[in-house]
């Protein structure tokens, strides 16, 4: 579902609209928020509200004239995480669910600031958890191995590339059901016409083997 303004525009990935009336002024959801990230580029957060309840909240901040010139024709960060994260959940890879997506505009067509909503995945173990588990644990090694690899290949299948595959970005988690793994920050992925060629894997996996 989608809403449009002269300077706004709404997505909606699923039947939560009572995100609606809070993303008409998503920058004060920073408000009380607990922030996770705050650079030039991104503010990301955990957001937590009576109306929707947790979700985590990213803003893509302008970077000038040329930026929003260049995104005439590229389609936005939010946009490209909505999809391939659709595409990876459709293949049973755990990715958060992309709520919402919110798109500020100048003169109706120039992309000024965009919003990424998605759900917030609580209880990750921290990297410098995982890696003694894993090391200690040939069973739980073996599980999270064949999950990160059943990820991996469902995205490389895909004609689809993460860019940014460090550990912090394939998170771990143990729930009911056993070991969860799946893949977090969506933002540098890049997808492709045709089959991924093994050179091209084989860079997106550089940062995760490294």
């Amino acid at each position: 579902m989608s809403f449009r303004s002269d300077k706004l525009s709404v997505l909606i990935n699923t039947g939560r609209l009572e995100l609606r009336a809070l993303l008409d002024s998503p920058d004060r959801l920073f408000e009380g928020a607990l922030i996770l990230k705050d650079s030039r580029s991104v503010k990301a957060a955990r957001v937590e509200t009576a109306e929707a309840g947790v979700f985590f909240l990213k803003r893509y901040n302008s970077k000038g004239f040329f930026y929003a010139l260049r995104h005439i024709l590229s389609k936005p960060r939010p946009a490209k995480v909505l999809r391939v994260s659709n595409l990876l959940r459709s293949a049973g890879v755990k990715t958060p669910q992309v709520l919402a997506a919110v798109f500020k505009y100048r003169y109706h067509l120039l992309l000024n600031t965009s919003y990424l909503i998605t759900d917030y995945v609580e209880n990750i173990i921290p990297p410098n958890t995982l890696i003694p588990g894993l090391l200690g644990n040939k069973s739980y090694f073996t599980e999270y191995r064949n999950q990160v690899i059943f990820c991996l290949n469902h995205l490389h299948e895909n004609c689809t590339t993460h860019g940014d595959l460090k550990i912090h970005n394939i998170y771990s988690r143990d729930t009911a059901a056993g070991l969860e793994v799946g893949l977090l920050d969506l933002d540098s992925v890049e997808c492709y016409k045709s089959p991924l060629t093994a050179k091209t894997r084989a860079k997106d996996l550089a940062r995760f083997v490294a």
